[in-house]
């Protein structure tokens, strides 16, 4: 393979502009204060509408991405940098990615034969809504959110999801079944992302985790997944896992994506999170720690 975006030979098609589906979603009667001119409405229509050509594109999907809207945040620049924290919307959503992380790891996705996927940690459902909106266009997905509560998720969100047809499931209720991508985006405290691991991985296919570059999870929630990640590679050969962890116009790192592709199933020594320190290269950085990861918290949903 030449890259990550490389095309496998068994790689799905994209499917030709879905414009049915896209007419149904933020239909100006289901909501009348937004319309479709709304930020999410306008990006999920692009997805399902715009050439293959161009949603396979990694920089014109980055700027789709990046019109939808980014979660607020005070920290503003410090966690998106200076060109993200202009992208981020109104109280309510907004998704809690780099555009240019996400851009390549959703190409990535497309060649993973996905037809079933939970995401574990909703949130306000945007990233949720976008993903479904993208995958769609590479054949049917059954997907299923999860989370604590869905007390975040807006009107215009909901009515979105429920167009693709996604289960929201109380966490306090959800049973794990067999899934082709699982999106571990919870708990950001390193003891419960293990466990999410271990009671996740043998059901997953593929998994996908949020923040694995965010600086300062290293200091706080136990390192967090970037300490969770790092030992997770550390066990694994380099073709079984891949990350998205380019940075805008800052430093250090935040947010960061890395996904643990489908293979043999994996035993973990628990010694690689006993172990793993925080990079050398972290040392004297005078950037003040936070009491959690600005990518999430730690509590479900991130």
């Amino acid at each position: 393979m030449c890259g990550v975006l490389a095309l496998h030979s068994h790689s799905m098609a994209c499917l030709p502009p879905l414009t049915e589906l896209a007419s149904r979603v933020c239909a100006p009667n289901d909501v009348p204060a937004l319309g479709p001119e709304h930020s999410l409405c306008r990006g999920v229509k692009q997805l399902l509408t715009f050439p293959c050509s161009e949603i396979t594109n990694v920089d014109r999907l980055e700027w789709i991405l990046a019109r939808i809207g980014l979660k607020p945040h005070p920290r503003g620049e410090r966690l998106y940098g200076a060109r993200g924290a202009r992208n981020m919307v109104g109280s309510g959503g907004g998704m809690s990615q780099h555009p240019m992380q996400l851009a390549p790891a959703l190409l990535r996705l497309s060649q993973l034969e996905v037809r079933s996927y939970l995401e574990l940690g909703v949130d306000s459902g945007w990233t949720l809504a976008v993903v479904t909106a993208f995958l769609r266009r590479f054949g049917p997905v059954q997907v299923t959110g999860v989370d604590l509560t869905f007390a975040r998720i807006a009107r215009t969100t909901r009515h979105t999801l429920k167009l693709f047809n996604v289960r929201l499931v109380p966490r306090r209720v959800f049973t794990p079944t067999t899934r082709d991508l699982c999106f571990i985006d919870a708990s950001h405290a390193l003891r419960d992302l293990i466990a999410d691991f271990e009671e996740m991985h043998p059901r997953c296919r593929n998994m996908l985790f949020h923040d694995v570059s965010d600086f300062d999870c290293w200091r706080n929630a136990g390192g967090g997944p970037a300490r969770f990640w790092a030992g997770l590679k550390s066990q694994l050969p380099r073709n079984r896992w891949t990350e998205f962890v380019m940075q805008p116009d800052l430093y250090p790192p935040t947010f960061g994506l890395g996904l643990l592709l489908g293979g043999y199933p994996i035993e973990v020594n628990a010694s690689a999170w006993a172990t793993t320190k925080e990079p050398t290269g972290a040392h004297g950085i005078t950037r003040r720690s936070l009491p959690y990861c600005l990518g999430g918290g730690g509590g479900l949903g991130a």
